[in-house]
């Protein structure tokens, strides 16, 4: 896919890589193709890249003005200049979600608090194949009522939340730090949304035997994308995602509806929200 993307002369064009896809060989081969793509490539956290950048940042990321929201969430962010090799010179962005580094912190801590409660009470022991044995360490102690002691391996814990809330994004377009988290959450969305659309119209191609019903379904799926993303826009303009999720808009729109009684025709009241949604999308509140 990627050499087909890169060997075509679309000048617009601008590839979207989550981590299965940023590979050393993959952006490698996007920067020394023959036409070279915009890209924004989010880079796995285990690596040495992603680790070096996150250290040099996490001095100086927590501060009032490197901090924006996306949406609801508060963001800190750091743009520095990467060289990938001697040839390439990329924009690293890196990320930090202090309010998801805090609840990793908080559930491993809890989680080890209270693995630590139920040994020393008896009530189970620690097994090697335990995902919190590399945390914990139990020794005999002849001065304690329980006969143990559990001591915890500081290195360890803080070396498995060191990259808890963390994002790291390489780019050969976007240059600043903001407009690359916003790109990404963008695509989250609309990668949800035809998910929803997926399951909800049915629409697994490998269902139709019949070229003519692959395409009748195709059509329908891009209809729907263009729907979607129309949708998401009108969300983004209005800050309708402080309020709803896609799917809460939908589903709450969804009840505003015509009922058939005989040959009476009773149209249900609009609810506040509602209305707004119907303002937000410039459409008249129907009465």
């Amino acid at each position: 896919m990627l050499g087909i993307a890169s060997d075509k002369d679309i000048k617009d064009m601008s590839i979207v890589m989550d981590t299965g896809l940023s590979s050393k060989n993959n952006i490698d081969f996007l920067l020394n193709g023959n036409n070279m793509p915009r890209f924004l490539a989010s880079i796995p956290l285990a690596s040495n890249i992603s680790k070096k950048l996150i250290e040099f940042v996490r001095p100086n990321i927590d501060q009032f003005n490197r901090s924006f929201f996306i949406w609801t969430t508060l963001i800190s962010g750091i743009t520095k200049p990467f060289m990938w090799d001697s040839s390439h010179k990329l924009h690293a962005h890196i990320f930090n979600d202090q309010l998801t580094e805090a609840i990793a912190r908080a559930n491993l801590f809890g989680n080890l608090a209270d693995k630590s409660d139920k040994i020393l009470s008896g009530e189970i022991i620690l097994e090697q194949d335990d995902p919190f044995s590399k945390f914990l360490r139990v020794v005999k102690s002849k001065s304690k009522k329980s006969g143990l002691i559990v001591r915890y391996n500081n290195g360890i814990i803080r070396k498995s939340l060191s990259t808890s809330g963390w994002m790291v994004v390489l780019s050969n377009f976007v240059k600043s730090a903001p407009e690359a988290i916003k790109i990404f959450r963008d695509k989250d969305v609309i990668e949800r949304s035809f998910y929803v659309l997926k399951n909800s119209l049915d629409t697994d191609l490998y269902m139709c035997r019949k070229n003519m019903f692959i395409q009748n379904k195709a059509f329908i799926i891009f209809i729907s994308l263009i729907l979607t993303s129309h949708i998401h826009r009108v969300m983004i303009d209005n800050n309708l995602y402080k309020k709803f999720t896609m799917k809460e808009l939908i589903k709450t729109m969804e009840s505003h509806k015509i009922i058939y009684i005989k040959s009476d025709k009773i149209l249900l009241p609009a609810t506040a929200e509602q209305k707004m949604i119907y303002s937000a999308f410039g459409l008249k509140t129907p009465e």
